[in-house]
């Protein structure tokens, strides 16, 4: 239960780390920040890291597929990642300025 309280803390605190990134700097920022803070952890202490990402969380299938934090960590790359190319995509296409017509 330790270990469980302690990755939802981690997790959200990165989670909003790379949020707050996104809307006060930029995206590019962010997404450097995404790919880099957890290698950047992992360089400075790989025996404590490498253990956090390993902890299962649960064992669906009769065994057969764990839920590790590395995929919980693999799900949140995912969704922020989509997250910051959407927010890149519209912000594109506002600013193209083709879609006004002139009478």
């Amino acid at each position: 239960m330790n270990m469980l309280i302690l990755s939802i803390i981690l997790y959200l605190v990165y989670i909003v780390i790379v949020f707050t990134l996104l809307i006060r700097l930029s995206s590019f920022i962010a997404a450097i920040s995404l790919l880099g803070i957890p290698l950047f952890i992992i360089l400075i202490v790989p025996e404590r890291s490498i253990s956090f990402l390993a902890y299962q969380h649960a064992v669906f299938g009769h065994g057969l597929i764990p839920i590790n934090n590395l995929h919980i960590m693999l799900f949140i790359w995912s969704s922020l990642l989509a997250i910051i190319l959407y927010t890149e995509f519209i912000a594109w296409y506002l600013g193209r300025g083709g879609g006004s017509t002139s009478a």
